[in-house]
């Protein structure tokens, strides 16, 4: 296997645990309808709209809500004031946001720049907007919101790279910026370590933010203040886009799967470990017609018409196969013997 990124390396010495889970068959009692794990804290999202956080240091218990010392009443008032939708949450390291019942965004964290408990997006009951989508990327956030006419995509936080998509260069932003250089609304969104994407309803792909390793997609390293149009060969439909740290894959509406951006450990599936500046379309074999895709900070899973499912990208915590590889190349079939409903990539 070739020589693997200094900077991937990083990534997974300092990760507690990366890998997926598998739901093969869940139970029709169980409460819990999703669960998010990450290297900080278990969120578990409760089919009534509530959210439990379990923080590894907790202290107290206030009805089922677990209450770490970072964040002594945060959680309790979040609960008492919202209900929460089982889609509309994301989480990266140490940060939350998640969309309230009411369309707003409220975001927490331990780490005090990006405030403990915040009402990011503010609206009220019957309000002229409602958030459809938050994606959490490594220092940034973003949130897609629907107006009655149009959608348009707000990020805040560090702009380091471009996050923000605004065209400013800048630090950190504070406050939610719309991305009004793009005509068009969005449908879907993904951010990564320090770059989003988002897809528009004419099925065209545009990223900004950090370009380091080719994740923007217009054929170069270089970041983006502003969103650049994704390169691709033919005339693919996309109809979604997931991110991991720093590369991305994009669902047709053929059922293909395209990647790009880093690609130390094969996670853009491309049948080698070289970063590619442009979508390369992900060999699942003749006929497979992928009905979903998910990415975790170095591999790419995806589920395909029949109900097989299959990874590719890192293995170094043995998330693909229990095979002493650091990582595939190919997309590895995972669990051959069953069909699987969802697979949740931490």
């Amino acid at each position: 296997m070739t020589e693997r990124s200094n900077k991937g390396l990083a990534i997974f010495s300092i990760s507690l645990i990366l890998m997926a889970v598998v739901f093969l068959s869940p139970s029709e009692d169980s409460e819990i309808s999703r669960s998010h794990n990450y290297p900080f804290s278990e969120i578990d999202i409760f089919s009534e709209g509530e959210i439990i956080e379990f923080h590894p240091n907790s202290v107290e218990l206030h009805n089922n809500w677990t209450v770490s010392p970072e964040l002594p009443q945060g959680l309790r008032m979040f609960k008492d004031s919202f209900q929460i939708s089982d889609e509309a949450i994301d989480s990266h390291g140490n940060r939350t946001c998640s969309i309230t019942h009411i369309g707003g965004v409220m975001c927490w964290s331990d780490f005090s720049q990006y405030n403990d408990l915040a009402e990011v997006l503010f609206n009220e009951e019957g309000g002229d907007f409602v958030v459809t989508e938050i994606s959490v990327g490594g220092k940034h956030d973003c949130a897609l919101i629907n107006y009655s006419v149009s959608t348009e995509i707000n990020c805040w936080g560090s702009d380091a790279n471009g996050q923000m998509g605004d065209g400013w260069e800048r630090e950190d932003n504070h406050s939610p910026t719309s991305i009004s250089s793009v005509e068009g609304s969005w449908t879907d969104l993904s951010s990564g370590d320090s770059h989003s994407c988002g897809v528009l309803s004419r099925s065209e792909i545009y990223c900004w933010g950090g370009g380091e390793f080719g994740q923007i997609g217009d054929g170069s390293r270089a970041d983006r203040y502003i969103p650049a149009r994704v390169v691709i060969e033919g005339n693919s439909q996309f109809v979604s886009i997931k991110s991991g740290d720093f590369h991305n894959c994009a669902l047709t509406s053929e059922g293909e799967v395209w990647c790009w951006g880093w690609n130390g450990y094969g996670q853009i599936g491309s049948g080698n470990f070289e970063d590619s500046f442009f979508p390369l379309r992900v060999d699942l074999g003749e006929g497979a017609n992928v009905k979903e895709i998910f990415t975790g900070p170095a591999h790419s899973c995806a589920i395909i018409e029949t109900g097989y499912g299959y990874c590719w990208g890192s293995n170094v915590e043995r998330q693909i196969s229990y095979v002493e590889e650091e990582g595939f190349e190919w997309p590895m079939r995972i669990f051959p013997d069953s069909k699987i409903n969802e697979i949740g990539i931490m």
